[in-house]
């Protein structure tokens, strides 16, 4: 019993919690596997994605785009998700010089 319960426990400290399987209607073909840990999973109706507490990026986001879904562009009100702490996500200083060093900016 005791060889059965410390291979046991072997296997599961040895499995990465990231391993878990996503199924979600956002994900057609199946959400990304791989992400650390530590990264916050935010599911919404419109989206999922994987917020990466390190990079305080996201490390990958699904939606599908459909004729409902496309439409004219409106003015953007951003702000922090509540589902992350203040320190999980970035302030609007931090885009300072992003399009020039990256090519992107916030959203992108």
């Amino acid at each position: 019993m005791f060889r059965f319960a410390a291979v046991l426990a072997l296997v599961l400290i040895s499995t990465p919690t990231w391993a878990q399987e996503i199924h979600s209607s956002l994900c057609l073909l199946g959400c990304p596997a791989g992400s650390p840990a530590s990264n916050d999973l935010i599911i919404r109706d419109i989206y999922i994605l994987s917020s990466n507490d390190q990079t305080k990026f996201s490390d990958w986001a699904a939606y599908v785009v459909t004729a409902d879904t496309l439409g004219p562009t409106r003015k953007r009100r951003w702000k922090a998700d509540p589902a992350l702490a203040d320190t999980e996500t970035l302030e609007p200083s931090d885009y300072r010089g992003a399009h020039a060093a990256l090519h992107t900016d916030r959203g992108h």
